[in-house]
C-alpha cells in the first residue's frame, strides 16, 4: 500500500495549494485549479505542472501564488456553489469521453491528439473564445484517459461484487468448486426478473452430472 503524502507550505513556491479528499491531501494548481493526485505531491512533479502548464509563472515568487490561493479560497465559498458545480461538470465531461473511448476500443491517446482538438476548434467556431477557454479544463491526457477507465472498471467489479455478496446464491469456501460457476449466471437471471411474480423456477446451468438441475431461481420462463 503507498504512503499517503501531505501537504507542505513549499509547495507553494510551484503554485500549489491543497484540497482535502476521503482523508488524503491533494495537490491543486492555483492558476487553473487543476487537482492531481496525492501520489503527485512530491516537488519534481509540482514544479513540471508549472514549467509545462504555466512556462510564464515559473519565476513568481511564492507571495504572488498565495494571492492566487487566497482569491481560490474565496472562490470556493462562494455561497451560490458555481465554481464547484462547474469542475463537477468538467470532471464529469472528462469520464464521459473516456467511457466513449473504452466502448469503441480506441487508444488512451486518441483524447490529447483528436478529440480535444476537434472540440476546442468546433467550440471556438460556433461559441466563441471565453467557452473554448472553459473547455480547455477538460482533462483528456492519455494519463487521465487511462485512471478515468479503470476508475470505472473499478466501480463496476464493486458493484457486480456486492450483488452476488447480497444475493442468496452467495457462497463460501466450503461448496463443491462443480457448484460455484452456477451462482453468477443464476444471480444474473433472478437479478434479471426478481419483479416478475408467480413464476417458475429456472434450471441452472449443469456442469456435473450429479448436479440436481431442479435448484434455481424464480423466473418468468413457463
Amino acid at each position: 500500500m503507498s504512503k499517503k503524502r501531505t501537504y507542505s507550505e513549499a509547495y507553494l513556491d510551484f503554485g500549489f495549494t491543497f484540497v482535502v479528499n476521503n482523508g488524503e491531501h491533494l495537490p491543486q494548481c492555483v492558476i487553473c485549479t487543476k487537482t492531481l493526485g496525492n501520489g503527485s505531491m512530491k516537488p519534481f512533479q509540482l514544479k513540471e505542472h508549472l514549467q509545462g502548464c504555466h512556462p510564464e509563472l515559473q519565476n513568481k515568487d511564492r507571495e504572488y501564488f498565495k494571492l492566487k490561493q487566497n482569491y481560490l479560497k474565496k472562490t470556493r465559498l462562494d455561497s451560490t456553489g458555481t465554481f464547484r458545480q462547474q469542475t463537477d461538470a468538467i470532471v464529469k465531461a472528462s469520464y464521459e469521453v473516456s467511457y466513449k473511448i473504452a466502448r469503441e476500443k480506441k487508444p488512451y491517446a486518441i483524447g490529447e491528439t483528436l478529440v480535444k482538438p476537434c472540440m476546442l476548434q468546433c467550440v471556438k467556431l460556433v461559441l466563441g473564445e471565453a467557452a473554448h477557454n472553459k473547455m480547455t479544463q477538460i482533462s483528456l491526457s492519455n494519463n487521465t484517459i487511462r485512471s478515468r477507465i479503470n476508475d470505472m472498471a473499478e466501480s463496476i467489479k464493486n458493484q457486480v461484487v456486492q450483488k452476488v455478496q447480497g444475493s442468496q446464491f452467495f457462497f463460501d469456501s466450503t461448496r463443491r468448486i462443480d457448484r460455484c460457476c452456477q451462482s453468477v449466471p443464476a444471480i444474473g437471471l433472478c437479478s434479471l426478473y426478481h419483479r416478475k411474480r408467480n413464476c417458475r423456477r429456472i434450471p441452472l446451468l449443469q456442469t456435473s452430472p450429479d448436479h440436481d438441475q431442479s435448484s434455481g431461481c424464480d423466473g418468468p420462463y413457463q
